[in-house]
């Protein structure tokens, strides 16, 4: 009968450390998503920057061949 009470101990402390151990892993990747959320913001941010860049660059190019022509 003794055995039976301490597999069934066993069992809620395994489940129980199991289940933190599962919390801790779920709270570390929602935060690893939150940061990748943010990288990607700021990786689209610096997209559209660049790209306005370009096109001014291209703008200034397109009037320096115009007068030189």
């Amino acid at each position: 009968m003794y055995w039976v009470l301490l597999i069934a101990i066993t069992a809620v402390v395994v489940l129980v450390i199991t289940a933190a151990f599962g919390w801790r892993v779920f709270a570390a990747a929602k935060g690893l998503i939150r940061e990748l959320k943010k990288t990607t913001s700021v990786l689209n941010d610096a997209s559209e920057t660049l790209r306005g860049v370009q096109e001014m660059e291209g703008v200034k190019a397109m009037r320096a061949r115009a007068q030189h022509d």
